[in-house]
């Protein structure tokens, strides 16, 4: 019987374990995934997966640079990954709808339609009534 010497043993194939198996590997660690069934196949198989660094209007700067951060780095990764694999992770850009039903709730959508648009890089706009049931008419 041989043995090899690994120096990071990870307990579990989800996404988390997985890229940190990746990144240790891509830092030179000799890594060894142990998942008792298949990949991915539990919690991260079936979670939405979706990202929205816009999420929580109005976060407080340290936090809003890190989600930031985070979404760019994921990105990337998903570049990286696709590059080495050939695997399409399946990582698409989406646009969303949010829906405002009160005046209340127009009044504070609307303000944080202009905080989003001061933070950069994504495409922002308020859409009307009629507009919106032009985009989405099961609404």
């Amino acid at each position: 019987m041989t043995t090899s010497s690994r120096d990071v043993v990870i307990v579990g194939g989800g996404i988390v374990s997985c890229l940190t198996g990746y990144l240790l590997g891509r830092n030179g660690f000799k890594v060894t995934i142990l998942e008792a069934d298949s990949v991915g196949s539990h919690a991260s198989g079936f979670a939405f997966g979706g990202l929205d660094p816009l999420t929580g209007v109005g976060l407080p700067e340290p936090l809003l640079e890190f989600s930031l951060w985070c979404y760019g780095r994921h990105r990337t990764l998903t570049r990286e990954l696709q590059e080495q694999t050939g695997i399409d992770v399946g990582f698409e850009l989406r646009d969303r709808l949010h829906l405002a039903f009160e005046d209340e709730e127009v009044r504070e959508d609307k303000a944080n339609v202009d905080w989003m648009r001061t933070v950069g890089g994504f495409n922002v706009e308020w859409v009307d009534r009629d507009q919106a049931m032009k985009l989405e008419p099961q609404v």
